[in-house]
């Protein structure tokens, strides 16, 4: 390969820069052969930043900043900085200062900038460009032009142009800061794309949005030397709107002088290994017939909530709901028809319950709902609600079949959970959990006797 492969980046000390409030330079420390070597000049106080870095670049930053509290760092991000000296990659990071004046925006901001900044450049590395990036050269049809032009560089010899064309692997080489240069046809596959439309664009353009961080910070550990090559898993968008899951590994590409050139990233699709495995999350997590939450999410769901009751203010409940005479329906119509009844039922809680309630079944005829409420009169209106939606006839199979159900429901108060807060073990929250249901369960068993007296049976039938 021509001797440009992935090794460590060559570094160069670090420079701070301190901004005031509208994004002029304070103060610049690190020596003045690293201020001259990035900046090309030393001479930075009173200059703006965005004389000195691409202006979206600074509009990223000043969007991250105004993200932080309490002087809170902002993450490592790679930059490019070109002068008339030459071009260099670092990367930068920072903090807001205490204020010193009113806010007022940087030329390159829509957002004004509270108080004063501190950005640290470091592992400045000079670099060869291979062709344009999205920050300088805008986003259209001429910067695919430039980067075809200018984006032979990495494939030195005519063996591996043609083995990179005609991998089975995915393939993609980009500019540090994401431009695509050169990708071969198993990527534009993967990603549902034309190869000749995608060359120029931001990589951006194709990853989840939730997606980009994690890529920037890829680039960031790359360029600092901290790993050879960094593997993770992306999400990327196809022109229909799915999504294809890969798993990636990307590596610096340097020339024979160690100068940082691009990244070369490997994809796999790696789509049907996750639906298997959400699938099997999924199962592990829900009722098989019903699909509602089994025991696994609603125990882990109570402990929480009784862990932040007092904190929250708020109470927590368990209704735990049976229903009567269930026997009958199997022996009567069968159990294919009792299925058909429970999955009933399962959608009938779901229309009952709110948005941030977790319903569930513990097994046989037998379902919880779990909530948090503020105040009693929401409680009564869930059990309310729960009770009207089990009560009456449903339509199940052809038949139409009266059905009512018992419900107990016990609650812990924001006062009682206060020695469930701080400092319990895990098997002590379990305990107040379990402890939760039982007595939801006691209650239930209490309704279903009332019932059982006023019609003066043993069970009230379906």
């Amino acid at each position: 390969m021509g001797g440009i492969v992935p090794t460590r980046a060559q570094r160069q000390p670090a420079v701070h820069l301190t901004l005031d409030s509208r994004g002029h330079v304070l103060d610049a420390a690190g020596g003045a052969g690293s201020l001259d070597r990035l900046f090309g000049t030393t001479q930075l106080e009173g200059r703006h930043i965005v004389d000195l870095v691409p202006p979206a670049t600074v509009t990223e930053w000043w969007v991250s900043l105004l993200l932080t509290r309490g002087g809170e760092p902002f993450p490592h991000r790679p930059l490019h900085v070109r002068t008339e000296r030459g071009s260099h990659w670092a990367l930068v990071s920072g903090a807001g200062l205490p204020d010193d004046g009113p806010p007022a925006p940087p030329a390159a901001a829509s957002t004004p900038l509270r108080g004063r900044v501190l950005l640290r450049f470091s592992h400045i590395t000079p670099t060869v460009e291979l062709g344009a990036t999205a920050s300088t050269l805008g986003d259209g049809p001429e910067v695919a032009e430039h980067a075809l032009a200018h984006s032979t560089g990495p494939l030195p010899d005519d063996v591996f142009r043609r083995a990179f064309e005609s991998a089975a692997s995915a393939l993609a080489i980009t500019s540090i800061d994401g431009v695509l240069l050169r990708v071969n046809a198993s990527f534009a596959d993967l990603v549902g794309r034309d190869a000749g439309h995608l060359v120029g664009r931001s990589v951006m353009h194709l990853l989840h949005a939730d997606d980009w961080g994690p890529w920037h910070e890829a680039a960031a550990t790359l360029l600092r030397g901290a790993a050879d090559h960094v593997r993770m898993d992306r999400r990327y968008l196809r022109p229909d709107g799915s999504l294809v899951h890969a798993a990636t590994s990307s590596a610096l590409l340097l020339d024979p002088d160690g100068r940082p050139q691009g990244l070369f990233t490997q994809l796999m699709d790696i789509g049907e290994h996750v639906r298997r495995t959400e699938a099997l999350s999924h199962a592990a997590e829900h009722d098989a017939l019903t699909g509602l939450a089994n025991r696994v999410p609603l125990e882990r769901t109570l402990r929480r909530w009784l862990g932040e009751a007092e904190r929250g203010g708020q109470s927590v409940a368990a209704v735990v709901i049976d229903l009567d005479g269930f026997k009958a329906v199997n022996d009567t119509y069968g159990h294919a028809t009792g299925d058909q009844l429970l999955c009933a039922v399962a959608a009938r809680l779901r229309g009952a319950v709110r948005s941030g309630d977790l319903a569930g079944r513990l097994g046989g005829d037998e379902f919880v709902v779990i909530a948090r409420a503020s105040s009693a009169d929401q409680l009564g209106a869930l059990a309310n609600r729960l009770t009207a939606a089990l009560r009456g006839t449903i339509a199940v199979g052809g038949l139409s079949i009266g059905m009512r159900a018992s419900l107990g429901m016990a609650v812990v108060s924001p006062e009682g959970a206060g020695s469930t807060r701080e400092g319990l073990a895990p098997e002590q929250l379990a305990a107040a959990s379990a402890g939760l249901l039982r007595a939801a369960d006691l209650a239930m068993y209490e309704d279903k006797r009332r019932a059982a007296r006023a019609t003066g049976t043993q069970e009230e039938l379906l």
